[in-house]
């Protein structure tokens, strides 16, 4: 009696796509502008206010920032490429895949004109990936009680667009595709809220005096 040999082959299964991470690697050099090997979040800041930096690889960086700037299981800064390349399961660097397909669709999405045929409702105004309330609930409220005045709050001006805010015009650089992945939404009225965040972080950047990589 002969036995009989079974050989049973298990596939393995493909390694899952990572077009976040690859990203964050291949770009790795250009981020990292002190050459130390790791990436600080300065750096990444830097990075996302880049306006050469565009399209999937703005949005791979910001999902770099929000997983080392998460609440809960941040990744810890500074960042080297072997934190990218093996996340922690449990930390929030996991997320990074979904999160750059969330801001790459934010950035394919938006329409850059800075209004829309839209009026500015408060209901379209959706807080994005910075921690400014504090600036979007008078927005909010100057919104719902005269809608159309905050309009006047704007002006084109050659490249630029000039935000009245604290008492003056403040010019405000082109959006960059990092900070329209980063910012609030507008529901398809334009552009013209993420201006005025910036506008307001330019301000609070200059009277507290700091140098911060990104207003």
């Amino acid at each position: 009696m002969h036995a009989l040999m079974v050989f049973v082959f298990i596939a393995q299964a493909p390694a899952p796509e990572s077009p976040c991470r690859d990203l964050l690697l291949k770009a790795f050099p250009k981020i990292d502008a002190d050459g130390s090997g790791t990436l600080s979040i300065d750096e990444i800041e830097k990075a996302l206010a880049n306006p050469e930096v565009k399209g999937p690889t703005a949005a791979a960086i910001s999902a770099l920032r929000r997983a080392v700037r998460s609440k809960t299981k941040p990744m810890p800064a500074p960042v080297t490429k072997g934190a990218i390349e093996k996340p922690d399961p449990d930390n929030a660097g996991s997320k990074m895949e979904g999160n750059h397909k969330l801001a790459l669709r934010r950035i394919q999405e938006t329409p850059r004109d800075l209004f829309t045929g839209k009026p500015p409702l408060l209901s379209d105004i959706h807080q994005g990936r910075v921690g400014d309330c504090f600036c979007l609930a008078p927005l909010g409220g100057w919104i719902h009680r005269d809608s159309d005045s905050v309009r006047a709050l704007f002006r084109q001006k050659a490249n630029k667009v000039e935000v009245h805010a604290c008492g003056r015009w403040i010019p405000v650089e082109p959006l960059t595709d990092g900070e329209i992945a980063m910012l609030a939404t507008s529901s398809g009225g334009g552009i013209w809220v993420n201006y005025y965040e910036k506008a307001m972080g330019i301000a609070r950047r200059e009277s507290e005096k700091t140098a911060s990589a990104s207003p």
